[in-house]
């Protein structure tokens, strides 16, 4: 199994349980790239959606891992007004709009919802029995599977038991949520900088590099405060996301979401320029994306949601 690179050198990684507890933790990573026109997935396959009245607002590379105690049971990801695009491992059903929505739909009726049903969750190790489950060519970020499958957490076992996996993973486009609020700003697009406010960090070009800067936008207006920038480098980044996840978050959970998104991100940053807003997105509008429900068999366990999305969005001008 690849190890994670050792990029956290200060920071102490304080979450750790034990996994007889009657607590099951859920895990989830994932960005939002917010691009003019649309928002749309980096790395997503080709002919991955379908056309709608709206452009696609999609968060991409969402990886779920469980911690804590064991179990079986149904994990249930539904997209509000949205579509699922992506799942891996397979999932046991894939509901159509006309299922779970009364709303009119888009052409194509799009999967709303996904269900990975009577999976086992254990200790790592526990269904080292069962093969693992294939990567398909085809999914997105695939190359950094041996990454995901490197965090300390529980495994996940298919309830036919045909496969095992370290993680689950899903991309799905935005729906009602980010629509409405199109509608009610009379936009034919979303711009993300209207309504966030909050902590974030700027990256751009400088003479020695690309640098990195701390910012916080006003909530009392647009205007940016943005503190003195260093040379760009991971474990700057990775202590950002550490903060932003507030301690819930394994350290080697961000440093895999980073390890898929670091070269992409750099790449745009010396290709097209601009300054580059990296930011936690409010719950309201993970929610907005997509809701979790884990149904576990042992009734008396109680689940617990940590889910940290990242907003990423070129500047029309740097601050």
């Amino acid at each position: 199994m690849m190890a994670l690179p050792f990029l956290l050198p200060v920071l102490v990684d304080t979450v750790a349980w034990n996994p007889d507890q009657d607590l099951i933790r859920v895990h989830e990573l994932g960005v939002v790239v917010f691009d003019e026109g649309a928002i749309e997935a980096v790395g997503a396959p080709d002919g991955a959606f379908l056309e709608e009245i709206y452009p696609p607002i999609e968060v991409t590379a969402p990886i779920l891992w469980f911690h804590g105690a064991s179990f079986s049971g149904d994990f249930v990801v539904e997209t509000p007004g949205g579509r699922v695009t992506v799942t891996y491992p397979q999932p046991s059903l894939e509901l159509p709009g006309d299922l779970v929505e009364s709303a009119p739909l888009p052409p194509g009726n799009p999967i709303r919802a996904v269900v990975w049903e009577d999976i086992s969750v254990g200790p790592a190790g526990q269904f080292d029995s069962l093969p693992q489950s294939p990567c398909p060519d085809e999914l997105p970020f695939g190359w950094a599977v041996p990454y995901w499958r490197s965090v300390p957490a529980n495994d996940v076992a298919a309830g036919n038991e045909s496969w095992r996996e370290r993680f689950l993973y899903y991309e799905s486009t935005a729906g009602h949520y980010f629509h409405g609020l199109m509608e009610e700003a009379g936009a034919d697009t979303f711009d993300i900088l209207e309504y966030y406010r909050g902590a974030g960090m700027v990256l751009m070009q400088g003479a020695g590099g690309i640098v990195a800067a701390a910012i916080d936008l006003d909530p009392e207006g647009p205007v940016a405060t943005i503190l003195p920038g260093a040379v760009y480098s991971a474990a700057t980044m990775l202590e950002a996301l550490c903060v932003w996840g507030e301690g819930n978050l394994k350290s080697e959970e961000l440093s895999a979401l980073w390890i898929s998104w670091e070269g992409l991100l750099l790449e745009r940053i010396w290709s097209e320029g601009g300054c580059w807003l990296l930011f936690p997105l409010p719950d309201e509008m993970v929610e907005g994306f997509s809701t979790l429900r884990l149904e576990p068999d042992q009734s008396w366990l109680t689940v617990e949601y940590n889910r940290l999305l990242l907003g990423l969005v070129r500047l029309e001008k740097c601050p």
